[in-house]
């Protein structure tokens, strides 16, 4: 009786009986859950969705996220909630009542921030059904959707090379879960002869990446195109090189990554990597609504999905391959 009512937050139980309760739950690893019929344990009917921060749901990556779980969850009348990953950490290491099990059934964690293997076996040891998307790891004992960065820069790059560009820039940002876009980036290159030039790449930052575009133009080595990682990136681009009289695509094509709803809109619209983040979340909310309702089993898989080139008037047309050197 002393350890439910510790375990349901009495105010009958002393301060010090509560501490000794719950160093011994601790010590013995104890979950009241485990002895629950599979019907109470299930009793949220929640599904998480975990961010790397609370904030990124503004981002319009992430909000197409979000409107593909909230739609399948609606479809299976069950919920979802929103987690950042601080978030998720704390109710693992809740020993009481309050802790991640009582939130939810299931978790989709959408492109988790690098060592996300840690936390995600914490989820594991929980037996708490969980799918990674966008987790570049060799992580084998959850079930991943992913698609492949080097893959997706390399279309944008290849149809780029396709117009004539040879001399072609890349504006990076500085996050290791997007170094693949780099390797694909210079593997492109290596395999079409041409050698990457670490002087026509840089790290996108408003004022830095304006003094990239002067340096290069004041030596006469500015790119006829630009890949950069994202399509905030390619709009921040154009921007800075609008400040230079340098027009988009006249002077100088530019391709995107992401496919957001910002890519449609921009002047000029974007050519742009479509990741298919829909499609992977739409999956995955299906595949964790059906285990929870026990259509199917729960076996860990990694499922691969393929990026497209959305084609609009960023990257203009062919050029000469005289201009392009």
């Amino acid at each position: 009786m002393t350890v439910s009512r510790v375990l349901n937050n009495s105010p009958r139980v002393s301060d010090t009986t509560r501490k000794k309760v719950l160093s011994v739950i601790k010590q013995l690893k104890y979950n009241p859950l485990d002895n629950m019929p599979l019907a109470r344990k299930l009793k949220t009917r929640t599904i998480g969705l975990v961010f790397q921060d609370a904030g990124n749901i503004t981002d319009p990556y992430f909000s197409r996220a979000i409107r593909a779980v909230k739609e399948q969850t609606e479809k299976a009348g069950r919920k979802f909630s929103i987690y950042s990953e601080n978030e998720i950490l704390g109710l693992i290491n809740r020993q009481h009542e309050e802790n991640l099990t009582s939130h939810c059934d299931g978790l989709i964690v959408f492109s988790p921030a690098p060592g996300w293997e840690a936390y995600i076996n914490e989820i594991m040891k929980k037996r708490m059904p969980c799918i990674v998307i966008r987790g570049f790891s060799g992580f084998s004992g959850v079930t991943t959707i992913t698609d492949s960065d080097e893959k997706g820069i390399t279309l944008a790059v290849g149809h780029l090379f396709g117009l004539g560009h040879r001399r072609i820039g890349l504006v990076k940002i500085n996050q290791p879960c997007l170094h693949g876009r780099e390797r694909g980036f210079e593997e492109f290159l290596r395999i079409h002869g041409y050698e990457y030039d670490p002087a026509l790449a840089c790290n996108w930052h408003p004022e830095g990446s304006a003094t990239w575009i002067n340096t290069l133009i004041q030596d006469n080595r500015l790119p006829t195109a630009i890949a950069c990682y994202s399509d905030e990136v390619a709009i921040g681009m154009i921007k800075v090189l609008a400040a230079f009289g340098k027009k988009v695509p006249d002077d100088i094509a530019v391709t995107g990554y992401n496919d957001d709803h910002t890519a449609s809109f921009a002047m000029p619209p974007l050519t742009t990597v479509h990741i298919p983040v829909e499609k992977m979340c739409t999956h995955a909310a299906q595949m964790l609504v059906a285990h929870l309702d026990r259509e199917t089993g729960w076996e860990p898989m990694a499922i691969q999905m393929e990026n497209s080139l959305v084609v609009r008037e960023s990257s203009g047309g062919s050029i000469n391959q005289d201009d392009s050197k």
